[in-house]
């Protein structure tokens, strides 16, 4: 069963410019999961990357974003032969509580790696007129709440500096709910078997992108959760029991038990690539405070058989968005048209998301054949011909509908 959410807001549509391929580009965000689907260098990591980069733009921090990646800043700019463009810029829309809306719009320079500027506006449910809530340039300063916040040099979005003002119990902050939201996006990009083998220290809340938290998150679990964990598990691999032991140094160790007569129990670091995978989607709906959780290559390692119910298991259990990338067609048939967006470049090299169900090569073929069978057999040149021309599109009525 599905949790409430821990957050208020639902990301609703994104467009960004700047950010390495992906460039003038505008994507609708499925409000529980978007499978990015694509050939190689189409721009589905880079998305993640992105959305990586928003949350630490929020923290005021992007700098641990370049450090995590070993990358300088410059290596995230557009790299187009007519851009001359030094700035990454961001505008979020977001679905509120009663149905109120958000937009967060931010410019960051990649030169100075600085903010320039910072934005947030919220349109009240029926109302036409968007409320400013915050005003920010670096150079001329700005207001939030009806006070005035002086010119200054900051690393990232100054939305955690922005004093809250005492509020009602029942009373939302757009500022805060935004802030939350951005700070909730989950990187498991990065997610590395040989990491989650290891062991760990103690509990941080999260898996960390790699997974190299994972023993340490399970071992705060409650036992609830971590019965619900291996229960989820148990669904698609025998596993009898799953514990976490503390040694005297302070570190974790995972240590399971498969469900066969007479199996004793096994370290972690002797289980499969794919289990561990299995292990880390199976504990995601145990997380708390999380908004956007982001999963790259969803297949790697994992039985086709089973990948499809799994991913579906996960977005049904967690409170969070899910945006996640794949090549698998088993994967496309079991999401559906509604929550795939495809991915393809445009000759200029701008990543170009287009959703599958305005494709006419998977409407033509829909009633006999599902969407990843009809992307796995089709001419890619089609494909490719009709996602440039109708994302091309798309993306300018996404900016009619929202401007």
């Amino acid at each position: 069963m599905k949790r409430e959410p821990d957050q208020v807001l639902r990301l609703q549509r994104i467009s960004v410019s700047g950010f390495k391929a992906v460039d003038k580009f505008t994507m609708r965000v499925d409000p529980e999961l978007t499978v990015l689907l694509g050939m190689n260098g189409t721009g589905k990591s880079s998305i993640l990357q992105m959305f990586s980069f928003m949350r630490h733009l929020a923290q005021g921090k992007p700098s641990l974003f370049f450090e995590e990646r070993g990358w300088s800043a410059a290596d995230i700019r557009f790299k187009g032969l007519h851009s001359r463009s030094n700035f990454i810029n961001i505008e979020a829309y977001f679905l509120a509580n009663l149905n109120d809306e958000i937009r967060w719009t931010i410019k960051w320079d990649a030169t100075a790696e600085r903010l320039r500027s910072e934005r947030v506006d919220l349109r009240l449910s029926g109302d036409d007129d968007w409320l400013p809530q915050l005003k920010f340039k670096a150079k001329g300063g700005g207001r939030a709440r009806g006070q005035n916040i002086p010119p200054f040099t900051f690393e990232g979005s100054i939305l955690g500096l922005v004093q809250i003002d005492d509020l009602d119990e029942n009373e939302r902050d757009p500022l805060v709910d935004l802030y939350q939201w951005l700070s909730g996006i989950e990187s498991l990009e990065l997610l590395s078997p040989t990491a989650m083998k290891a062991g760990t220290g103690p509990s941080t809340g999260n898996l960390g992108s790699r997974g190299d938290r994972l023993a340490g998150f399970l071992a705060g679990l409650t036992t609830e959760q971590r019965v619900r964990v291996q229960g989820r598990v148990a669904l698609f691999y025998p596993l009898s029991d799953l514990n976490t032991v503390r040694k005297k140094s302070g570190w974790i160790d995972l240590v399971l038990a498969e469900a066969y007569r007479g199996m004793g129990k096994i370290q972690s670091g002797h289980m499969s690539d794919g289990f561990m995978r299995v292990l880390a989607f199976c504990a995601i709906p145990e997380m708390r405070d999380v908004s956007m959780i982001l999963l790259d290559e969803v297949e790697d390692g994992i039985q086709p058989h089973i990948l499809g119910p799994l991913i579906e298991l996960i977005s049904a259990e967690t409170p969070a968005q899910i945006i996640a990338t794949t090549h698998s067609p088993l994967l496309a048939n079991v999401v559906g048209t509604s929550k795939l967006r495809l991915l393809t470049r445009s000759t200029e090299g701008r990543t170009i998301a287009t959703s599958v169900e305005r494709l006419p090569v998977f409407q033509m073929g829909n009633e006999f054949f599902g969407p990843g069978e009809l992307w796995a057999n089709t001419e890619l040149s089609v494909i490719e011909d009709q996602a440039r021309r109708i994302g091309s599109r798309e993306a300018d009525e996404t900016e009619e509908r929202w401007h």
